[in-house]
């Protein structure tokens, strides 16, 4: 079974500490086949500073799969920030397998790309 894993960063670029509230700290609702395989290793990013998290993806099927990413955090304006995932399971060349490809898709509910 193929996987696709990406690595997501948090950053903070504001003037006060950044907490991610939420409990886990990264949520994913949507198809099943998207799961976050590493949660933030800190829940306070300090000014200028930045967390990862990792979201894999593994397709059973060939088809193409989406999902929301949730992250609960103190900025008052980007409070839930969320954006979406995508991803497709394609027949590997020769046949058999099932390969797997994923991305973001660039929309967010904050003003830039994977940026709180």
């Amino acid at each position: 079974m193929a996987t696709s894993t990406q690595t997501f960063a948090i950053f903070n670029v504001g003037t006060e500490d950044l907490l991610l509230t939420g409990t886990p700290s990264v949520t994913l609702t949507g198809d099943s086949e998207f799961t976050v395989s590493s949660q933030p290793s800190s829940t306070t990013i300090v000014q200028s500073d930045s967390t990862n998290f990792e979201i894999t993806f593994t397709p059973v099927t060939i088809g193409v799969y989406n999902a929301t990413v949730t992250i609960p955090n103190s900025d008052a304006d980007e409070n839930p920030f969320t954006f979406a995932v995508s991803g497709k399971g394609v027949r590997a060349a020769g046949g058999g397998a099932i390969n797997a490809q994923f991305w973001p898709l660039k929309s967010g509910s904050g003003g830039g790309f994977n940026e709180i």
